[in-house]
């Protein structure tokens, strides 16, 4: 067995424990100790379990104790002080509270993960930029390819848009096994890509190679880096997945160009118009290019979720999401998009059949789990949602996109859980459902600080919105709140868990008919989850009420019919 953690890999086989690579001297005993930690690392280890597992009730000095403990800090680079990896629980014990990695062999690679970097520009220039972080994005999704192997998602390796000077770095950071970097250069209709993969715990190169093609050939770049990577770690390619990608090739140069623009810009709602944009140029160059519908119908859709506006030629979401699948069945992207959007607008079994689908052509693919996961919360099967999430993360740890998970952990009443998933999205996002979580648990000064916190972050977005509600619900000015709230729900977009959530902010300022219209809204058009609303603590004034308990009632029906028939 080998366990990773931070820039160490201790190897319980061959008895060594190695940083940065380099093998580090340790005493048996100091290794024993850590191996045990480890392997406990749940729970508290007092100092008599200790006593009886390391040193088998040999009778020991605490000073001996407390000496190998010490050891044991300096070897992994931690102290008494920092405890980032063995914490003093006092009174209690100790307790391994580093993330740990682990190596079983063949079993290992389903777990071992690649982070491929955005790539430097050798020469920097605002018209070729975006290739940094389009063609990191196109490799990402190719080499999910490959059987046995995760890939980190491009939302996670966007902020390392900037020049890379420590790969071994981020590598530890974003806990892989193998980091792709590198850089490139376009010059004269030519592009040049120099790229190595670096395996992060033994800091070992494991190849590097020039290659360059035209770059009107820009496609077959992707390719080649794929093919290195698979041959360099002697893996196959997962066949259903290989016909998905071998339909979305494109037919037009410029039409890749424009999308590989259009997939580069930031999730931002000027990223978002960017992003359209550039991807209307390329569907109008390229029509049978089933990426671009996909990705254009995501950045229209959450436009429109931001009341932002939406340029009046376009269609709405559906039908490019439908028209990726036409031309290409498989087309995941469009296959994910399109089941979120039905399950938010009151389709959640066609929603449920597509995510099905979706696991019919990869099983492991984390997208398909958690668009499962995200239908169930919906439904109120709060278990299954939660089981879809994790095993999406377990599989690609760290995908902002998962960040929702957060929000299925609130709706089962787990607030530490979700509190635990917040490095997801440490941003509005995150600060917000922490502000959130604070309120509920009428630690009221801390809720304050977080919503000033994402005020400071966007003051006018959503989440920036939302904190004003429950900051004006604390200072008890309804009339305030009343007029920040007005500015979310005056939007013609239909998301039936954004009215669950805007019938509580109503509740939440007594403004009772609003809130009950909201919540029948929610509930007829799909967020039937009966746990998350009969437990909601804003709704407690309403437990009499005969129109609450009819609609909660129907939620309650609506959730039971749902799982009997797919449970």
């Amino acid at each position: 067995m080998i366990y990773k953690f931070n820039n160490i890999a201790l190897d319980t086989e061959q008895y060594i424990l190695l940083v940065n690579g380099q093998q580090r001297p340790i005493e048996p005993q100091v290794f024993d100790l850590i191996v045990y930690l480890i392997q406990n690392k749940d729970r508290i280890i007092s100092r008599s379990e200790l006593l009886d597992n390391i040193w088998q009730g040999r009778i020991v000095s605490d000073t001996s104790i407390n000496n190998n403990i010490k050891s044991a800090r300096k070897v992994l680079g931690d102290d008494g002080t920092k405890q980032q990896v063995i914490k003093t629980i006092h009174s209690r014990g100790y307790q391994f509270v580093a993330k740990i990695r682990t190596d079983l062999s063949a079993e290992s690679k389903q777990k071992q993960m690649i982070a491929v970097l955005p790539f430097t520009n050798n020469k920097p220039n605002a018209d070729t930029d975006y290739l940094g972080f389009a063609l990191a994005s196109q490799i990402i999704g190719d080499l999910n390819h490959l059987e046995s192997y995760s890939i980190c998602p491009a939302g996670s390796i966007r902020k390392y848009i900037d020049p890379i000077t420590d790969p071994i770095a981020i590598g530890q950071e974003l806990q892989v096994e193998h980091v792709i970097s590198g850089n490139y250069l376009l010059e004269n209709d030519v592009i040049r890509l120099n790229v190595e993969m670096i395996e992060v715990a033994y800091n070992r190169l494991v190849w590097r190679e020039s290659m360059q093609v035209n770059y009107s050939n820009t496609f077959s770049l992707q390719d080649m880096v794929v093919q290195k990577v698979a041959k360099a770690l002697d893996v196959g390619f997962n066949q259903n997945r290989l016909n998905q990608h071998n339909r979305d090739i494109p037919n037009n140069a410029l039409a890749y160009e424009y999308y590989l623009r259009g997939i580069s810009y930031p999730q931002s709602n000027e990223g978002h118009m960017f992003a359209v944009e550039m991807l209307q140029k390329s569907i109008d160059l390229d029509p049978k290019y089933a990426p671009s519908y996909a990705h254009l119908g995501f950045h229209r859709r959450l436009l429109e979720q931001h009341g932002r506006i939406v340029p009046t030629e376009l269609k709405n979401e559906e039908w490019y999401y439908q028209k990726a699948i036409e031309l290409n069945p498989l087309q995941m992207e469009a296959l994910s998009n399109l089941s979120a959007l039905y399950v938010e607008t009151n389709r959640t079994e066609e929603a449920l059949l597509i995510s099905r689908k979706m696991l019919d052509i990869d099983p492991c693919d984390a997208n398909s789990l958690f668009a499962l996961g995200y239908i169930y919360r919906y439904a109120g099967m709060l278990d299954e949602a939660l089981d879809a999430m994790e095993k999406a993360l377990k599989i690609s740890p760290n995908n902002t996109r998962f960040r929702s998970i957060i929000s299925t952990y609130v709706s089962a009443g787990r607030y530490n859980d979700a509190l635990a998933k917040v490095y997801l999205d440490p941003g509005d996002y995150g600060t917000g459902y922490s502000g959130m979580i604070a309120f509920e648990q009428e630690q009221y000064d801390l809720a304050r600080e977080r919503f000033n916190q994402v005020i400071e972050i966007d003051q006018n977005g959503i989440w920036g919105l939302i904190a004003q509600v429950y900051l004006a619900v604390m200072d008890n000015e309804k009339e305030r709140g009343l007029l920040v709230l007005s500015q979310m729900v005056d939007t013609d977009v239909i998301d039936a868990e954004n009215m669950y959530y805007f019938a509580r902010f109503f509740a939440l300022l007594k403004e009772t008919k609003s809130s009950l219209d909201m919540l029948k809204m929610a509930v007829d058009t799909g967020y039937f989850n009966y746990p998350h609303i009969s437990r909601t603590s804003a709704f407690n004034y309403l437990q009499d009420d005969d129109r609450y308990k009819s609609i909660l009632q129907k939620a309650k029906q609506r959730h039971d019919a749902f799982k009997r028939k797919f449970l």
